[in-house]
C-alpha cells in the first residue's frame, strides 16, 4: 500500500482498487500517488534544511553585527569622545569618525 497516507485514504484505495478500477490501471495510479508522495517527502526535507541553513546565516550575521558594534563603541570608549553619563559625544569625535566607519563596515582598519 501506499506509504505516508492516513488510514482513511488507505481504505478509499483498496475500496477502489476492490471495485472500481481494473488492476492494471489502478497500479499505475498507485505508482503516481506514490512518486507524488515521494516528492512531497523530499520537498518537505529540502525545506526543512534550507530553513536550517537560512536560520544559521541569520545569527552568523547577527553575531558580526554585533561584533562590529562592540567593537565602534570599544573605538568611542578608547577616545573618549563619548561621555555615557550625558550620552553626549565630544567635539573631537569628527577625527575618529573613520574609524568608527571602518568598524561598523567590517574593515580592520583602526
Amino acid at each position: 500500500m501506499v506509504l505516508g497516507m492516513n488510514e482513511e485514504i488507505k481504505d478509499i484505495i483498496d475500496y477502489i482498487n476492490d471495485r472500481v478500477i481494473p488492476n492494471e490501471k489502478w497500479e499505475k495510479i498507485k505508482d503516481y500517488i506514490t512518486d507524488l508522495q515521494e516528492e512531497n517527502d523530499r520537498l518537505k526535507d529540502e525545506l526543512k534544511r534550507l530553513h536550517n541553513l537560512l536560520n544559521s546565516q541569520a545569527y552568523k550575521d547577527l553575531d558580526n553585527y554585533k561584533s562590529r558594534i562592540d567593537k565602534a563603541i570599544k573605538l568611542l570608549k578608547e577616545a573618549g569622545c563619548y561621555d555615557e553619563e550625558t550620552k553626549t559625544f565630544c567635539d573631537d569625535i569628527y577625527y575618529e569618525l573613520p574609524n568608527i566607519l571602518n568598524a561598523l563596515e567590517g574593515s580592520d582598519k583602526e
